[in-house]
Parts: structure tokens; sequence; C-alpha cells
């Protein structure tokens, strides 16, 4: 069995779940596994997936490259948004398909679901993400 990596800071449930690859995010590619994780304080392994975007052998870093980002001011209202670009398989902004290597990771945000405290994870086209810098 691969040897757990711990994982300390915030990682989006799809990634958790092995629904994203673990290293960019994409969920429209094949997924392929990439090794386990387990959170910080807890004991539970999570296998995780990769769509082959950077070779995550050895688990280099703790947590998703993009998972640190800040996330942008003017995002919009997720519930404006189409399940697509909720799951992050559409830009936030302009809906566009997003390329597996190409798309940027905006990093969780914090929202009011059913009156219960979530995250989401945004995913931006680089055109927008260039204009939203």
């Amino acid at each position: 069995m691969t040897t757990p990596v711990l994982v300390d800071g915030q990682v989006s449930i799809a990634r958790l779940h092995g629904e994203a690859c673990w290293t960019c995010g994409a969920v429209t590619r094949g997924l392929i596994p990439a090794g386990v994780v387990v959170l910080a304080g807890q004991t539970q392994p999570w296998p995780i997936v990769s769509c082959g975007c950077t070779p995550v052998t050895g688990m280099e870093t703790t947590m998703p490259p993009s998972a640190a980002a800040s996330p942008l001011p003017d995002l919009p209202d997720p519930v404006t948004l189409s399940d697509a670009q909720q799951r992050g398989a559409n830009c936030v902004w302009c809906i566009a398909p997003l390329a597996i290597g190409a798309a940027h990771d905006l990093g969780p945000c914090p929202v009011d679901a059913h009156d219960t405290a979530a995250r989401w994870f945004p995913r931006c086209c680089p055109t927008c993400w260039k204009g939203h810098q």
C-alpha cells in the first residue's frame, strides 16, 4: 500500500473523493490513481487521482498547488451559475468549457448553502484569468 501523505490545508471535496485531478482539479479527462492522502488531525486515508497533467509521484506538495490561492473579490454568486460552472467544468465568468491544462483554480470560497457554511472551488479560463488578475 502507498504511504499516505499528510495534508494540512483546505482541499476540495471533489479532489478528496477522487472526482477531480489532485494537481489541477480537472474533471473532464480520464483520471488514474495517484496516491493516498490523510487530512491533518484524521486517520482515514483518501485515495487521490490525476489526469496526467503533472506527475504526482512522491507527492512533493502536501496540498494541491492552487489550493492556497486567495479568492478573487468579483466572483459571481454560485447560485447564479450553471452546474458545470459550480463544479469547475466551465469558466465561472464566461461559461467556456475548461481545457485540462489551461484552467485556473481560484481557490476555496465560502458560500452559504441552506444556512450551512460550505466552500466551493471555482475555476476559470486563461482569458478571464488575465482579465481578473
